[in-house]
Order: C-alpha cells, then sequence, then structure tokens
C-alpha cells in the first residue's frame, strides 16, 4: 500500500479459514499498463479505466480508452498529496488522500477539481453502493458516508467469523458485495454489506508469482467493475498488466472451503 515496506509477521487477516469459500478465476484479456502506475484505485466508468497512481511528488490520475488501452488524459496531484483510492458516483471523480484527510471531487471528462472535503482518518480505498460513498483507512473498518451531507452515517467492521480482518484497502461494490484488497496480501475478499462478515475470498497469488515484480510492495491492488458489459477487471501495484477476469466456482474443480 505505502512508499515503505517493512518486514512484518503476516497479517491476521490472511487467515481466511473454515467455511469460507475459495473461488476461481479465468482469465479473458490482459492489457499492458505503464510500470510508472503505482495502483492505488482502479475504476471503469463509460468505457473509459479510471486510475490513481501514488506517491509524494508523484500521483497522478490517468485516465485510459477501455478498448485500446490508450492513455487520454492524465492531471497531476499536488506533491503535498498521496493519492489513494477513487470511484465515480453520480458523475462525480471521488479520489482520496493518504494521510491529509482529503477526498478530491474532478470532473471525470476533463479532471477540473470541483471542491475538497475533510474526512476522518486516513483513506485508502473507496467505492459505493446506491446511496453512500464506502471508504476504507487501512483498519477493519469500513465507513458510509452521505455524499450530499459529507456526514459519516455508518460505520462496518469487518470480520472472519470473531476475527476482525486489518488492513483493508482498494474496494469495489460488485453485486450486492463488497470486494476488498487487503494490503500486503494477494488476495481478495468479498464482504457481505449488512453483517461486515467475510463471505467468499479469491486468492492470486500464482498471477502475483508469475509477474514477479522487483517489490515486494508491488502487491494486488485494483479491482473494477465494467458495469456496462458486467466484467470485473484487477490490478497490482506496478504490475505490467492489468487483466479481465471471469469468476468460476473454484480454481481448480470445485469449490474449495478452507
Amino acid at each position: 500500500m505505502k512508499p515503505k515496506i517493512l518486514t512484518i509477521v503476516l497479517i491476521i487477516s490472511l487467515d481466511i479459514s473454515a467455511e469460507v469459500a475459495e473461488l476461481g478465476y479465468q482469465i479473458l484479456e490482459r492489457q499492458p499498463q505503464t510500470l510508472d502506475n503505482f495502483v492505488q484505485g482502479l475504476e471503469i466508468f463509460q468505457e473509459k479505466v479510471y486510475l490513481s497512481s501514488g506517491g509524494y511528488g508523484k500521483s497522478m490520475l490517468r485516465r485510459y480508452d477501455l478498448r485500446t488501452g490508450i492513455l487520454e488524459l492524465e492531471h497531476p496531484i499536488e506533491s503535498k498529496i498521496f493519492a489513494e483510492g477513487l470511484t465515480i458516483f453520480k458523475d462525480e471523480l471521488y479520489l482520496l488522500s493518504w494521510r491529509a484527510k482529503q477526498v478530491m471531487i474532478f470532473d471525470p471528462r476533463n479532471f477540473t477539481r470541483l471542491s475538497t472535503f475533510k474526512i476522518s482518518g486516513e483513506g485508502w480505498g473507496i467505492t459505493h453502493n446506491k446511496t453512500h460513498l464506502i471508504y476504507s483507512d487501512g483498519s477493519h473498518r469500513l465507513r458510509f458516508f452521505n455524499p450530499g451531507s459529507r456526514r459519516i452515517e455508518r460505520e462496518l467492521s469487518i470480520q472472519k467469523g470473531k476475527r476482525r480482518v486489518q488492513n483493508l484497502n482498494e474496494l469495489e461494490y460488485i453485486d450486492n458485495k463488497i470486494w476488498a484488497n487487503i494490503w500486503l496480501s494477494n488476495r481478495i475478499i468479498i464482504i457481505d454489506p449488512e453483517s461486515g462478515q467475510v463471505i467468499a475470498f479469491l486468492d492470486f497469488t500464482d498471477l502475483a508469482e508469475e509477474i514477479s515484480t522487483n517489490s515486494s510492495a508491488d502487491v494486488l491492488n485494483g479491482i473494477a467493475l465494467d458495469s456496462n458489459k458486467k466484467h470485473i477487471w484487477i490490478t497490482g501495484k506496478r504490475w505490467p498488466w492489468r487483466f479481465k477476469i471471469e469468476i468460476s466456482p473454484s480454481s481448480t474443480t470445485d469449490i474449495k472451503m478452507r
């Protein structure tokens, strides 16, 4: 997630154990991606790929054509801001900052900044349902805030059984469930937005090892639903590819229960 990576004990959130289904996937398409993208957020909207790249003095907002992968527009973010996750809600692009406790709102057509407002705590990943923006701050909590009043109206603790799942990162709302990357992991968890329970997961470790980037920071990070085509795209921090995937019952034949 962040620019400096320390050697740490594997996060307890990786202990996705009994009664959680492991879903499989198939790669339908891969699209090249510049290694300059330290991916923090990924979104697909009206046949365009929106991507936020992080780093102090390096943060960037970029838009690509979904069909060709061609870069159409980019916008540098001021050096004091470390850009994080993004989402598009009601034709406005919301971009989180990491430690500045800000949400920046842009016009997705031309990246004109429309406004800025404060949030509580750090910003990591962001998505939305039909009524609320939902963001993560690196803890086990997701916060739901009203984009009209800009007030937090609900907090949700994410758990596997009774164990809290920490380091929630990039988010996407898919089929009435919240998908979340876990920082320093190559797994995606799928969350019931009412109970906060983890109900399934996908393991992309084999894909990450195949890519074999030079940094332990360059883990899986980036989930985007193409709402027009119902396809899901994933990527990683400095991965050379974006992948269009299709979900299957398991990575081999049957659903695995762990």
